[in-house]
């Protein structure tokens, strides 16, 4: 690998000027600064980027936080996060927690450590008191798919509670009234949000919550499938599943096909995300399709607005992306249809 002090030597120029036209700073005549792109790329001449940060300040790193990457959802939100970063001239480091709170707080030191220019959390399962240890020092962050009430912090999230409402309110439509839940983790205010939803939706239908329909998930495929065998074997089953995540409703459909029931002629099944498997499984889920590439995207673009302005201390806005209900075979027999024309049922 050269050095600039090489390129100065090959071309007799110093390494000041060199330095201009590398960085397109200063003034290099057009015809020597052509010669000395030329040579560097001649050379294999690679930047120091560590020497630049140092001189701006800036690492042009930013540390992206996910729970599970394997999970399809938080590997889209993480490509919208990507691409923009990308297009900004900011690369990533893809720290992935599987939701253990130890690791995510390493993985918060490391990027401390390593000076990242900010931290873009999905799913975060830290406490409001260890973020608020962030934000006091100063450190640019953002928090995606997650809402921490009283934090000044910028947060992109998705409208949770409307979106299981609805997904719930559609089979109220479609005639169910034992309808279940497997509810995603409570100590995540994604969890609890599609939770009430459901309640929601129940109450104000007059509906009957019981309490073994009420099954908690961890967010995973398994826990989906363990959840449903449960209340398939209850003396009174439901004739409707609302899973608070497309995973665990793919486990309910596992677990209902081994119980030899048909969905949705025995048991309707929803489910919430609408990752690409979603549409690919049969019969093909209907499901809560969250915008999860601009949820990326905004939550990089929000962090870049933080670092162009230099105020990680001005009001922290929130941005709410709404979710939008996709009606598939598995809670309605027959070809796609729009949820507005069941408005009426």
């Amino acid at each position: 690998m050269s050095t600039i002090y090489e390129i100065a030597k090959k071309l007799g120029v110093s390494t000041a000027t060199v330095s201009r036209a590398l960085n397109n700073k200063g003034y290099v005549r057009r015809e020597l600064k052509e010669q000395i792109l030329a040579t560097a790329e001649e050379l294999g001449y690679v930047p120091n980027s560590l020497a630049r940060s140092l001189a701006s300040g800036l690492t042009k790193v930013i540390s992206l936080i996910v729970p599970d990457i394997a999970n399809s959802f938080f590997a889209l939100v993480a490509r919208g996060v990507e691409d923009m970063a990308y297009n900004h001239g900011y690369s990533l480091i893809i720290c992935n927690t599987d939701g253990l709170k130890a690791k995510e707080r390493k993985y918060v030191r490391i990027a401390r450590e390593r000076q990242v220019d900010g931290i873009i959390f999905i799913g975060s399962i830290v406490s409001k008191d260890y973020l608020e240890e962030l934000v006091q020092a100063r450190i640019p962050i953002v928090i995606a798919d997650r809402y921490v009430d009283g934090l000044n912090v910028d947060m992109v999230v998705n409208d949770n509670l409307k979106g299981a409402k609805d997904a719930v309110s559609h089979l109220i439509r479609l005639g169910h009234q034992a309808i279940a839940t497997i509810r995603g983790p409570q100590n995540t205010q994604t969890g609890i949000d599609r939770y009430i939803g459901y309640v929601e939706a129940m109450e104000e239908h007059f509906l009957q919550i019981r309490p073994e329909w009420v099954r908690d998930g961890d967010y995973k495929e398994r826990s989906g499938y363990i959840e449903t065998r449960r209340l398939l074997d209850l003396e009174e089953r439901p004739t409707a599943i609302f899973a608070a995540n497309d995973l665990m409703a793919l486990g309910a459909l596992t677990a209902i096909e081994e119980a030899n029931l048909q969905v949705p002629q025995d048991i309707a099944v929803v489910g919430y995300d609408d990752i690409p498997l979603a549409a690919k499984v049969r019969p093909r889920l209907t499901t809560v399709a969250q915008p999860k590439y601009e949820l990326g995207q905004q939550a990089m673009e929000r962090l870049i607005w933080r670092l162009s302005n230099g105020d990680v201390e001005k009001r922290a806005e929130t941005m709410v992306l709404q979710p939008r209900l996709v009606i598939r075979e598995s809670s309605l027999a027959g070809s796609i249809v729009n949820e507005e024309s069941l408005q009426g049922r």
